[in-house]
């Protein structure tokens, strides 16, 4: 419901708005689609990082500082994207690397800091809308992307060696 206010704010007409907040949803589809359909041709980790390196693509259209509707769009549904795939990665990329016997414990703990999120998150976008704007609001959700950015890249790391390590043991 944020959307749609901060991209009034970022003078779209209340119409425009409402269509950019309504492609979030058909983004969240698109991202879902292109894993299905490319996703089992890579580690399932990749998957991860292409969600997580969308989100900050998608924030740089925020931060540009120059909205019109179609870059309104294009945020919203590659933001919708990114989030679509992040939710097939969180289930894929804990399977892969702890395996069925932690599986469960691990994707409780992960619904756990992903529900605290989604419960702060609202909260913590309309003050900081009220406090520093569109963009300034922006800039730090470009900050908390990248930091994500970063931890996928050490989830991929630990991937990586976790790979080689199966490969080299003896069967």
């Amino acid at each position: 419901i944020h959307m749609i206010e901060a991209m009034k704010r970022a003078g779209l007409a209340p119409a425009e708005a409402i269509m950019v907040g309504m492609a979030f949803g058909p983004g969240q589809v698109l991202g879902r689609v292109g894993e299905m359909v490319w996703g089992s041709r890579f580690p399932a980790v990749t998957t991860g990082r292409v969600a997580m390196a969308a989100l900050p693509l998608a924030m740089l259209f925020l931060v540009s500082g120059s909205m019109n509707f179609p870059l309104a769009l294009l945020f919203s549904a590659v933001c919708g994207m990114s989030n679509g795939m992040v939710t097939i990665a969180r289930g894929t990329v804990s399977l892969a690397l702890f395996g069925r016997e932690r599986y469960g414990a691990v994707i409780g703990d992960l619904a756990i800091a992903s529900l605290g999120a989604r419960a702060c998150g609202p909260v913590a976008l309309a003050w900081g809308l009220e406090r520093a704007g569109l963009q300034g609001s922006a800039a730090i959700g470009l900050g908390f992307a990248l930091a994500a950015v970063g931890a996928m890249e050490i989830v991929a790391i630990i991937d990586r060696r976790h790979r080689q390590e199966k490969s080299t043991q003896p069967a």
